[in-house]
C-alpha cells in the first residue's frame, strides 16, 4: 500500500479493520488491545491506540499508567511519532516536546 502512495491514515484504517478478523479476546475486538503507528517519507504519520488497553492494564494491576500516542511536525523538516504502552502519565507528551525542542534548535544547511 505504501508503494502505491496510499495515504497513511487509509493504511492505518485498513490495519485496524484487518486485525478484527481474528479472535484474541472474546470481550474486545483485537484492534482494541493494540497500538499501531505508521509514517512515510513525506512526513505524514498516523496513529491508533485501542480503547481497551487502559482497562486491560488496570485489570492486570498497572494503575497510574497511560496508553497513548502523539505525533507532529517541526517546520516541515522533521516528523515524529511517539507511542506509549504502560508508561507513566505524560511520558509520550514529554517525548514529543523533547523532539520538537531538539529539532527546533537544528540549523539548516544551505
Amino acid at each position: 500500500m505504501m508503494e502505491s502512495d496510499t495515504n497513511v491514515s487509509d493504511i492505518l484504517d485498513f490495519m485496524v479493520e484487518a486485525d478484527n478478523t481474528s479472535a484474541v479476546s472474546p470481550a474486545f475486538e483485537d484492534s482494541e488491545l493494540r497500538q499501531y503507528g505508521i509514517a512515510d517519507l513525506s512526513l505524514s504519520h498516523a496513529c491508533y491506540t485501542g480503547d481497551a488497553l487502559h482497562e486491560l492494564y488496570t485489570v492486570l494491576g498497572y494503575r497510574g499508567t497511560e496508553q497513548t500516542d502523539s505525533g507532529g511536525q517541526n517546520d516541515g523538516t522533521f516528523s515524529y511519532h511517539a507511542q506509549g504502552n504502560v508508561v507513566s502519565n505524560s511520558t509520550v507528551a514529554i517525548l514529543g516536546l523533547g523532539f520538537a525542542g531538539i529539532a527546533g534548535t537544528r540549523t539548516s544547511t544551505p
